[in-house]
């Protein structure tokens, strides 16, 4: 199945706020800026999500409508192709060049911190890329190109996905590791 993105409507994204609107608020708080909201299709499962960006622009969040309930993930990528994704909620395994920092069932302002201790952990392997002007559009587009390029990655599905916080210990060590190694996309 193929990937698909879409920047809601008016109407549409209205609704999207409601139903996210306490996390929207608590990263707005953190100086999120709302950039817009998309429908996407991925791998047979539909969602919504609105796309907000980082005080500093080195990051991005989506807050996902799920039947559980909001689910946010904040990244952050680098010119060579890693990223670095925080999330609340794990869904799916993500390719090796992407290092999951999974922070179960955290509120808004905790995810921020927990990505931005990643980041200072990683601030000798891994620089983020500091964000031009961005519209719904651009990242409607550079969403759906991520998308198709997860699509031929993930591999587990469930909560057993995760991969836990970035800490200061030998398992973070060795998944860092791994994740250096790895290829980026595009990259071999």
């Amino acid at each position: 199945m193929s990937s698909s993105v879409e920047v809601l409507t008016d109407p549409e994204l209205s609704e999207l706020l409601r139903a996210t609107g306490e996390d929207v608020a608590a990263l707005e708080e953190s100086g999120y800026t709302l950039i817009g909201g998309v429908r996407y299709t991925t791998s047979g499962i539909e969602a919504a999500a609105v796309l907000m960006v980082g005080p500093a622009r080195d990051r991005v969040s989506t807050v996902a409508r799920t039947p559980f309930g909001p689910v946010m993930a904040i990244g952050s990528g680098s010119e060579t192709g890693r990223r670095v994704v925080s999330r609340n909620g794990s869904f799916w395994q993500l390719p090796a060049w992407e290092l999951c920092n999974d922070v179960p069932v955290a509120e808004p302002p905790r995810l921020d911190e927990a990505h931005s201790a990643a980041l200072a952990q990683l601030r000798d392997v891994f620089e983020p890329r500091i964000r031009d002007e961005m519209t719904i559009e651009s990242m409607a587009t550079e969403l759906a190109e991520y998308l198709r390029e997860l699509d031929s990655f993930r591999g587990t599905y469930g909560p057993a996905s995760g991969f836990g916080p970035i800490r200061d210990d030998t398992r973070t060590q060795r998944r860092v590791k791994k994740w250096l190694s790895s290829a980026p996309r595009g990259q071999s």
